[in-house]
């Protein structure tokens, strides 16, 4: 039996949820976040800590952004370690794909600890949907958010389930804009 509230909210219809919450980015996500996006990278060095097997961080090395990628967990690819407790990077750049789970935690390392200056994550679009970030929002509003006008198939089997976003921090003026964005492929 299919469990609704899985479903719903863009889990697998059997309601397990993947080993380390892998779930590797399909490249129309990262094609489409760059068109957006692309102008503000050119002179970062970028960090994808969350690199899992190279699926963000090689579309941005294909268009010629120096990247430095890593994970928790070896696949791989990029070096074994937890970004949780990097204390400081020559990067001033973070574009990520997170668990889920630990997504408040980047935000609160890179922008408190690590103080980079650009931060880009994919998040379930109703991640700010929540009283308790409320106040992670206010203390960090993002930039921009681009909401994506279609359904990524992380898990390639033709019927995605899920609504994401791009949520972005760079130098702002504390207003979040919010930008629907379509598939590039």
């Amino acid at each position: 039996m299919v469990n609704l509230a899985v479903s719903i909210t863009g889990g697998n219809h059997k309601g397990d949820r993947i080993e380390n919450d892998f779930y590797a980015t399909p490249k129309e996500c990262v094609t489409s976040f760059l068109e957006q996006e692309y102008q503000y990278l050119t002179n970062k060095k970028i960090y994808e800590p969350c690199c899992g097997d190279g699926a963000i961080s090689k579309i941005l090395i294909e268009n010629n952004l120096d990247v430095y990628s890593s994970d928790l967990i070896d696949r791989n690819y990029g070096d074994t370690l937890d970004f949780l407790k990097v204390t400081s990077t020559d990067c001033n750049a973070i574009i990520t794909n997170p668990p889920f789970n630990i997504a408040e935690d980047i935000i609160i390392h890179a922008l408190e600890e690590l103080k980079v200056e650009y931060l880009a994550l994919l998040l379930k679009s109703q991640y700010w949907h929540s009283k308790r970030r409320m106040t992670l929002f206010e203390k960090y509003p993002p930039a921009i958010i681009y909401a994506m006008t279609w359904r990524p198939d992380f898990l390639k089997k033709g019927s995605p389930t899920m609504d994401c976003q791009w949520t972005v921090w760079r130098k702002n003026d504390g207003n979040t804009l919010f930008k629907p964005i379509r598939k590039k492929v």
